[in-house]
């Protein structure tokens, strides 16, 4: 390269024979253009007399100028991207074309044809700066004009320094950031990512990757030496009998973001690297552990993936997590429904990835792979990609009581025998009668204020009165029955053979922190999946209560708090995320949005707690009355806690007991099958002391989705995933107005059992 400011000999140059040739039939085609316009308009001017002389005039070469494009030759430099213009005149002719040059102005393919007046140039910029973080080329733009006898201008010309913010590469798998040491199996998984934020593509990423596997004589080395070897030392990726530099990095387009390492030594200390590549030719300069480049030992051990085994009618199970004392999952199903297993494995705790799985139902002898069934039944249906059982599993009502056992099978994408995870379920055949009428699941405990005994004759002679004149209603006590409930620790367990028998289920919860350690809800559904099997087999459901799904989410006391986010979305850095696409609220209940309450997590004021007590229900559907708390229970303008000091004065506002779906007061379909009934009316109101009256203030929770009702739609049935109707009031009916809340009673168990509104 010539230095900054010099001019080639592109001047003095005698146009060779192969620039003669263009040059002609460039002019060719503009004489012909020209001879055929003038012919057409009667020209005849332009061809001289053959008896014509005189003496022939020189021609005069044309000239050339740069009008834009690179107009500083600072040191600071410019963008790579440089868009040049030019301008040319020939005074006694034409410019037939021009000629431009970059750098190279002598060799034979220099000089590039053009009849365009600018261009947009992509120029190399691959000289690092001191910190690495732009890159630097010096170049020189020529170009030149040539007219129609082959008269060449002289060139314009600019010099520039072409500067790139160098790209950015991260490894986004496996992720070894915790570990200072961190140790991989000899078969594994690397992903990288990468930013060129000043290029020109529109997806802003590097136009080529390049890769490196190195020995390091131990992952604890310093930053600076292992980034020394990455430069001198050689790439063990490379065919060892390849001519030429062995210290090479691996150059890859750039949609190529994974490579798969198979069989690394046992026991060696390695570091693999990565850098993205520019369309400016630059390479990332800096080299950072933990973002692209990772410094590792290679074990052996015997590790496997992690597990997770679903179906829609059952719930999900983690391997090896869960499961009883021999390790198997054992689950309850109703006869006749067709079950569709789906699994999915993790590896990404040792960097490896899942890879193959086998399963197979009713095994004679699971040690013997070599017995094979194309439906998995009876035999191995073999290693494969399978996510889940190919053919669904129905078991007949013949089958009675029967048991049957599923084995699932999955390696790790190393496929050694050592890598596998064996996940073993035991699937109980439960035939569902539906013989009786109703039974009502008693989940709700109270104290003294009302008594359990109270508030149970309260739904039998309000809520509930509609279901005896339909039929026999059982009852089932979780906690026991009478004024004992209060005092049992744990709920007794609800067994499917019992719940198989009853066409229809009225499920009364509500939570007392005194000396619970479960609730019934989470026992019944969440650790036995009870109520999916039942609403899976047809069975119909009425379920009602104080903050449904705080007992339905967590561990075994549930989640309280408020807001809970719906799946995939999160609420900033909050301790309880909410709820999954796999969950009975989602799959059954028909939760979409945000769980709402008396907000009680995050930036929440006092004032806006005491305006989201629920006052009352907003109909939403004509065969359901509004609700209003009832005064004799709760009387929300009351002052309480005043004593001699106005400022501690607070309202008793609305009741706590009660929870709905982030929504409005429209009566939205958001789901085909899904009917919303009623909208929460808050009490949107604080005392304030200073005032000496209650102030308005709206609550963000009023207008959310209090209670709502789903019938399985033909999508369903086709999908696989009917179900029984369900009916649910996420509030406590005891605190309303008995007038009212008897006729919303009737309505929804008339709906319940016929589906109709009469």
């Amino acid at each position: 390269m010539r230095r900054p400011g010099s001019r080639a000999r592109e001047d003095r140059l005698v146009p060779s024979p192969r620039f003669r040739l263009r040059s002609r039939l460039a002019l060719l085609r503009i004489a012909v253009g020209i001879t055929a316009t003038c012919l057409a308009a009667g020209c005849s001017t332009l061809i001289p007399d053959d008896t014509a002389d005189g003496t022939r005039v020189e021609n005069r070469r044309p000239s050339v100028r740069i009008t834009a494009g690179a107009a500083t030759a600072d040191s600071v430099g410019i963008d790579y991207k440089v868009d040049f213009r030019w301008h040319g005149v020939d005074d006694d002719g034409l410019v037939a074309f021009y000629q431009y040059a970059i750098d190279d102005t002598v060799s034979e393919n220099a000089w590039h044809d053009t009849t365009s007046f600018s261009s947009l140039f992509r120029l190399k910029a691959t000289r690092s700066d001191s910190d690495g973080q732009a890159l630097y080329d010096w170049h020189t733009f020529f170009v030149r004009a040539i007219d129609n006898e082959f008269g060449v201008s002289s060139s314009d010309f600019r010099t520039f320094n072409a500067k790139t913010i160098a790209p950015s590469s991260r490894i986004t798998f496996p992720d070894v950031r915790s570990s200072e040491a961190p140790e991989l199996l000899r078969t594994f998984v690397v992903r990288w990512e990468g930013d060129d934020l000043d290029s020109s593509r529109p997806d802003r990423k590097p136009v080529y990757y390049e890769y490196k596997l190195i020995a390091v004589g131990s992952p604890l080395e310093p930053d600076e030496v292992i980034r020394t070897k990455l430069h001198e030392a050689e790439n063990l990726l490379l065919d060892t009998l390849r001519v030429g530099l062995k210290t090479a990095w691996i150059r890859v387009p750039e949609s190529q973001r994974s490579l798969l390492l198979r069989e690394l030594p046992i026991a060696a200390s390695l570091c693999f690297a990565v850098r993205a590549v520019d369309e400016a030719g630059a390479i990332e300069q800096n080299l950072t552990r933990g973002r692209n480049f990772i410094a590792f030992n290679v074990r052996a051990a015997n590790v496997a993936p992690f597990v997770t085994i679903s179906e829609a009618s059952i719930g999900t199970n983690e391997f090896p997590l869960g499961g009883d004392a021999e390790g198997f999952w054992t689950v309850s199903v109703p006869a006749g429904r067709p079950l569709r297993f789906r699994w999915t494995g993790d590896a990404s705790a040792y960097g490896s990835l899942p890879g193959n799985s086998n399963y197979g139902l009713d095994l004679a002898d699971p040690s013997d792979e070599t017995i094979r069934d194309p439906r998995g039944i009876g035999g191995w249906i073999g290693w494969g990609r399978w996510a889940g059982n190919q053919e669904p599993f129905t078991f007949p009502a013949s089958d009675g009581e029967a048991t049957h056992v599923l084995i699932v099978k999955m390696r790790d994408i190393s496929d050694a025998v050592s890598s596998e995870r064996i996940c073993k379920i035991r699937i109980k055949v439960v035939v569902f009668t539906f013989d009786k009428f109703a039974l009502v699941v008693d989940d709700a405990r109270f104290g003294a204020n009302p008594s359990d005994l109270t508030h149970d004759a309260f739904l039998r002679q309000n809520f509930l009165a509609r279901a005896p004149q339909l039929g026999q209603v059982d009852n089932f006590g979780l906690f026991g029955d009478g004024a004992s409930e209060i005092s049992v620790r744990t709920p007794r367990d609800l067994p499917l053979d019992l719940v198989s028998r009853y066409q229809h289920i009225f499920w009364s919860t509500h939570f007392n922190t005194f000396a619970t350690q479960e609730t019934g809800l989470h026992r019944t559904e969440i650790s036995n999946a009870r109520l999916s099997a039942y609403l899976g087999a047809g069975g119909r459901l009425f379920i009602f209560g104080s903050q449904l799904s705080s007992h339905l989410v967590g561990q075994e006391l549930g989640l309280f708090g408020y807001p809970k986010a719906p799946p995939n979305n999160e609420i900033g850095a909050s301790p309880e995320p909410g709820y999954v696409e796999e969950s009975f609220l989602w799959k059954f209940l028909h939760y979409r949005t945000y769980v709402v309450g008396v907000p009680n997590r995050g930036d929440v004021s006092v004032e806006q707690q005491h305006a989201s007590g629920l006052i009352g229900c907003r109909s939403l559907h004509p065969a359901y009355p509004d609700l209003l708390l009832d005064p004799a229970k709760f009387q929300p303008e009351r002052l309480l806690d005043c004593g001699s000091d106005p400022n501690t004065c607070r309202y008793e506002g609305g009741t706590k007991e009660w929870e709905g779906l982030e929504g409005t007061l429209a009566t939205t379909v958001t789901e085909a099958g899904l009917d919303s009934l009623y909208a929460a009316r808050t009490f949107n109101r604080h005392w304030d002391a200073h005032a000496g009256r209650g102030v308005f203030i709206q609550s963000a929770t009023d207008g959310a989705i209090c209670a709502q009702r789903y019938e399985s739609t033909l999508a369903d049935t086709l999908s696989g995933s009917a179900q029984g109707r369900t009916i649910l009031f996420a509030f406590q009916p005891y605190f309303f107005a008995p007038s009212g809340l008897f006729d919303a009673g009737v309505a929804a168990v008339n709906w319940l059992v016929t589906g109709k509104d009469n």
